[in-house]
């Protein structure tokens, strides 16, 4: 468990924040400052000048990263503004170093108009090899998603967008292949059709989820092609279906998904979502304290029956797995954004 007395002096100890810039070439003698600088940096500057593409050899443009927000839809605070949002720019800029070795330059945008911001971001473009978008509400994030896309000559990812959509996926996936059951065949609803949700429901139905079978509902029930509060993005996975209604929708559900606030399910639309044919949880993991406590931290809570190696698995296939091939697959993801993210 993360406490704030914890987090608050992990996060002031010593230098304050998370991150530092530092060379990556010798720069300790005059001579080696003089390389570095004048007249030594004026050398690459001719040959970038002559060839754009030589940035690439003589500067750290290639693993240079943007990570750009404006702090309208920050993770469990919503819109607290670009300044607030600098710690969780910081943290990914940690993870990206971590995780990939790729340097980040954090960028908190004091621009909620999408035009600014898309603005300053193409301005930026000599600077960075890619652009991480992050923590921007929607729509106008997926506007500007898109715009960047189109016009900038570098990689543009949306973490909101995309980074959750291939967890999800990646449950997704393992847990039809545990319960013998067929992408194309399940029945999918998804609760929050903001960034996140949006993102999950493009990557699913681009892995083989029928249209017809996927239902997603908002704050305001079911998203349907008569709901006049829709924007164009929504509208793109909006369905006709009688189950107006969360519950309703999870009565018939093979797999739901959970990418809105916290508390949106009550006890029962709980085990709608966990048992679709009323049987109890085979593993601990998904009785309902262990799952809130996942989905308190963001996690990801599957229903599933682990594999402890291939031969168990295949031994036990034919035997307790399939006697549960109707059971609910419940792979549930939960990001502190809002719905309305």
């Amino acid at each position: 468990m993360i406490r704030r007395e914890d987090s608050l002096e992990y996060h002031a100890a010593g230098r304050p924040g998370k991150i530092e810039l530092r060379a990556t070439k010798p720069c300790l003698t005059p001579r080696e400052m003089r390389l570095a600088y004048l007249p030594g940096a004026t050398f690459p500057s001719r040959e970038i000048a002559g060839d754009p593409q030589a940035a690439f050899r003589y500067t750290a443009r290639g693993n240079l990263v943007g990570v750009v927000t404006n702090g309208t839809a920050v993770p469990g605070l919503g819109p607290v503004g670009p300044l607030a949002a600098k710690p969780m720019q910081e943290g990914i800029a940690v993870l990206f170093k971590r995780l990939a070795d790729i340097d980040v330059f954090d960028l908190e945008l004091d621009a909620s108009d999408p035009d600014c911001f898309v603005d300053t971001v193409l301005r930026l473009e000599p600077s960075f090899g890619g652009i991480n978008l992050k923590d921007i509400r929607a729509p106008e994030g997926l506007a500007i998603y898109d715009r960047l896309r189109e016009q900038m000559g570098i990689p543009v990812f949306h973490e909101n967008l995309d980074s959750t959509a291939v967890v999800a996926a990646a449950a997704l996936i393992n847990a039809l292949e545990l319960v013998d059951k067929k992408i194309d065949a399940v029945r999918v609803v998804v609760c929050g059709a903001g960034t996140v949700g949006t993102g999950c429901v493009r990557l699913f139905l681009t892995l083989g989820v029928r249209p017809e079978n996927l239902l997603v509902y908002d704050v305001k029930g079911l998203v349907h092609p008569d709901r006049d509060d829709l924007h164009a993005y929504q509208r793109a996975f909006a369905r006709k279906d009688k189950a107006r209604r969360l519950d309703e929708g999870l009565r018939d559900a093979d797999v739901f998904l959970g990418a809105s606030a916290g508390g949106v399910l009550s006890q029962h639309q709980d085990r709608q979502a966990r048992n679709a044919d009323r049987q109890p949880p085979q593993n601990r993991c998904c009785d309902r304290g262990a799952q809130r406590g996942l989905i308190e931290q963001g996690g990801v809570a599957c229903e599933r029956n682990h594999r402890q190696d291939a031969d168990k698995t295949r031994r036990r296939k034919r035997g307790r797995i399939v006697s549960h091939h109707r059971r609910m697959l419940h792979c549930s993801i939960h990001i502190s954004l809002g719905c309305s993210t």
